[in-house]
């Protein structure tokens, strides 16, 4: 008896050691587990984790809470972080299909450019500290400085080749005239879509200022009958951009959300800017389309292959990504 205690004490302490590298070693090899591949060469689980979590961190931080994450995205009937998480997993799959091009085409950037850049950051106390609060380690900040290099010198190379004429912007510009207006603008600002309701079907009992006047939050442009002054597209949020080009001079919308609230707005007037006044933008646009679509080519031709299970996946709860395995994005 007393000498089986004795090898069990002996063997205990090995028999956990093992345990612990068998431990170790897993999870080693989870770290290192490829995801995805693409042409051959694999994204790894850690490399995807950690931009994830930054990412996830940068948008908790500019929401002001997490709870955000589990709302819908309007993406599929995915949430909002299953979405960001197949995002993320797009970008990485989409700058390994630039940086092999890039290399095949001569283009390098030296870690010597990188180092400078860095030295030159640890000057700015600001942003180091910025990095910081992010979580951004010093060796991710350079290997984001020469992913974005790359990215760069890529899209700069690409573009040069590119034939983009005056005729090509002309026509550009009327297939897509609604995208460079110049319109005047009133609106009546409310705290729920219950009372924007209310308040938009009183229009035709009572005149768009008086409603104004009476009832918007933007008190401001309430005195002046609910005008708000005359803008451009990319001024306001996104969704005054995208009710302006439905309506017409005159017409009123059906009330629309903003992170102010809900808005009745009035298309007071309308015109459509010059060419000459747009051009340098619509060539950048049609640079920038076509640059796109040379990506989506490569990534059509390439082989891209993906080990991720489906959502809950007890094999990939790291992941936690809706698809299949081997499923091109």
């Amino acid at each position: 008896m007393k000498k089986t205690i004795k090898y069990f004490i002996i063997l205990l302490p090995i028999f956990i050691l093992g345990l612990l590298l068998v431990f170790i070693t897993y999870y080693s090899k989870m770290k290192s587990r490829e995801i995805a591949s693409v042409n051959g060469r694999g994204i790894l689980a850690d490399d995807f984790k950690k931009e994830y979590e930054i990412r996830k961190k940068y948008y908790i931080k500019k929401a002001g809470s997490s709870d955000f994450l589990n709302k819908p995205s309007g993406k599929g009937g995915l949430t909002i972080d299953e979405y960001l998480r197949k995002k993320v997993l797009d970008d990485m799959i989409i700058y390994k299909l630039i940086e092999e091009d890039s290399k095949n085409k001569g283009i390098e950037i030296e870690d010597t450019w990188a180092k400078n850049e860095i030295s030159q950051l640890k000057k700015n106390k600001n942003l180091k500290k910025e990095l910081e609060e992010e979580g951004i380690s010093e060796g991710y900040y350079k290997d984001k400085l020469i992913r974005d290099k790359i990215k760069e010198e890529h899209e700069k190379l690409i573009v040069k080749g590119f034939n983009i004429n005056e005729d090509l912007m002309k026509k550009y510009y009327e297939d897509h005239k609604n995208d460079y207006f110049l319109a005047k603008i009133s609106h009546i600002l409310l705290n729920s879509l219950e009372d924007a309701n209310k308040v938009k079907g009183e229009i035709g009992t009572h005149t768009f200022e008086e409603l104004a006047n009476n009832y918007s939050e933007d008190r401001k442009s309430a005195d002046q009958g609910g005008f708000i002054g005359e803008f451009k597209p990319g001024v306001m949020e996104e969704v005054f951009d995208e009710t302006i080009k439905k309506l017409n001079p005159g017409e009123i919308s059906e009330p629309v959300k903003s992170k102010f609230g809900y808005h009745i707005i009035r298309l007071d007037d309308k015109l459509f800017q010059p060419f000459n006044s747009v051009k340098d933008d619509i060539n950048q646009k049609i640079k920038d389309d076509m640059y796109q679509e040379y990506v989506k080519k490569l990534k059509e031709k390439a082989d891209i292959k993906m080990y991720v299970d489906e959502v809950g996946s007890k094999d990939n709860k790291e992941i936690n990504l809706k698809m299949s395995k081997e499923d091109k994005l």
